[in-house]
């Protein structure tokens, strides 16, 4: 994903850091972490999608 970011390009933000969130929340386990990156990558997504990088 770094690399994928670096270079502008789409990342897995929904199947990977996406996924073990929910899963996280689902089983009521704290990871705030987790909910940092998860939450930076739907902004870079949203950045990307609006040309704004």
């Amino acid at each position: 994903m770094q690399r994928d970011t670096e270079k502008g390009l789409a990342v897995e933000a929904d199947h990977i850091p996406g996924y073990l969130y929910v899963q996280a929340k689902a089983h009521q386990i704290d990871t705030p972490y987790l909910e940092v990156v998860y939450g930076n990558l739907q902004v870079y997504e949203q950045k990307r999608k609006d040309g704004s990088l």
